[in-house]
């Protein structure tokens, strides 16, 4: 009998060691699994994070510690030459809540013009006179089109102005050289994107030779309280970016040849064109538009005349350096060219519509003691900025771009 007892309490022992025993390994398996759940846990969001950190860090180091680059070398001071100026930022946010999307930014030029060089004019297509101004007298030409006649000569070099304001950025027209062979004479002209056609696709050219040629129902002030130093120099300043690569350019045009256009943006809404509001509200843009060139015969030798007009090199420069700037013709090409933007640019651009609302009796705003006086304001800011950030860049290119001085010094044509 206390043999029998005696086994069984040695049995519950040994069950009680073995319960106790794979209670042990179950905590111990259980907390092996936990501290590897943690250190997984750690090194997914704690490490990586930390890894993308340092390579943020190591890529912003490099970035500020790349130099700056020098001028391009070229044979011309113009087209990709690229201003080490940053007192302006090109960054622009995208927005996305727009309501629609405008449309898309091309041109009015057929294909079977465009892979020519020169176009066959249909005589059909030629319709009424829309408008005259400078040397030109521009018909319609088929639906999307208009046309002027000139000598072959003005025609080649009205294209290739155009093509190198299109190369700087600026706003101007798509165009082709056209003939037509008639009574056994051959006749040249300029085939243009009609203005018309251009605002369909978001551009609204004011003319300034032809106040009929007013497109689009965007104000610039929207009404008198609105003619202020503020909205004068932000309009302002829109357009001094295109007179700086003008002025650098060597392409300061005469009057005729500036107009103004106001250009959708990605975030212009394109279906809303029937009320007359201020183009801000639009969000549109402003930029000065170019045309009619017909007035130089050369067009290297009269830009390579204007860029020296603005700066001396060699012998003629009188000094040690064989560099100086004429700064007074700088800052009159700058006086000039601010005035045409002022007084026949921004104030022509103005519809019947918005000068009702600015002057209704008189309908001249630009003649408006108000609209001088700010127009005076804004140039005592503006004009000393232009003058500093111009005669900058002549200095840069002098000193580090080697072919800028050649091309100055020997008079040699650009090459395309």
């Amino acid at each position: 009998m206390k043999k029998i007892r005696k086994e069984n309490i040695q049995k519950g022992r040994k069950d009680q060691d073995n319960k106790r025993k794979r209670k042990n390994i179950i905590i111990a398996v259980s907390i092996a699994m936990f501290i590897t759940l943690t250190v997984f846990v750690i090194l997914k969001k704690v490490g990586p994070k930390e890894l993308r950190m340092s390579k943020r860090s190591e890529v912003k180091e490099k970035s500020l510690a790349v130099p700056s680059k020098k001028p391009t070398d070229m044979t011309k001071p113009t087209d990709k030459t690229k201003s080490t100026d940053k007192t302006k930022s090109t960054d622009k946010t995208k927005s996305t809540d727009r309501t629609k999307p405008t449309q898309p930014s091309r041109g009015y030029i057929p294909t079977k013009f465009s892979d020519k060089e020169v176009a066959v004019i249909d005589s059909s297509k030629i319709g009424e006179l829309l408008g005259a101004g400078g040397t030109k007298k521009v018909y319609q030409y088929g639906k999307h089109h208009a046309i002027s006649f000139l000598s072959e000569q003005e025609v080649r070099s009205e294209v290739r102005v155009i093509k190198k304001l299109k190369e700087m950025g600026l706003e101007t027209q798509n165009s082709q050289m056209g003939k037509l062979e008639k009574d056994e004479k051959v006749h040249w002209a300029l085939i243009m994107e009609s203005w018309a056609a251009m605002e369909k696709r978001g551009l609204q050219i004011r003319d300034r030779k032809n106040p009929g040629s007013r497109y689009g129902t965007s104000m610039i002030f929207g009404g008198l309280e609105n003619l202020n130093v503020e909205n004068m120099q932000k309009t302002l300043y829109l357009i001094l970016d295109d007179v700086y690569k003008l002025i650098i350019n060597g392409m300061c045009f005469g009057v005729d040849a500036f107009s103004l256009v106001i250009k959708d943006t990605e975030q212009t809404d394109v279906s809303d064109r029937k009320e007359f509001k201020v183009y801000t509200e639009r969000k549109q843009e402003i930029k000065l538009f170019f045309s009619d060139f017909t007035d130089m015969d050369d067009f290297d030798e009269w830009r390579l005349n204007i860029l020296k007009k603005m700066i001396k090199v060699g012998k003629s420069a009188e000094s040690p350096d064989g560099f100086k700037l004429c700064e007074k013709t700088i800052n009159d090409y700058i006086t000039r060219i601010y005035r045409w933007c002022c007084d026949d640019c921004i104030a022509h651009a103005m519809s019947d519509e918005e000068l009702d609302l600015i002057e209704p009796d008189k309908r001249k705003v630009y003649k408006h003691t108000a609209f001088e006086k700010i127009k005076n304001e804004v140039m005592t800011i503006a004009q000393p900025e232009l003058h500093t950030r111009i005669c900058n860049y002549f200095r840069l290119q002098n000193a580090e771009n080697r072919e800028f001085r050649e091309y100055l010094l020997g008079g040699s044509k650009a090459v395309d």
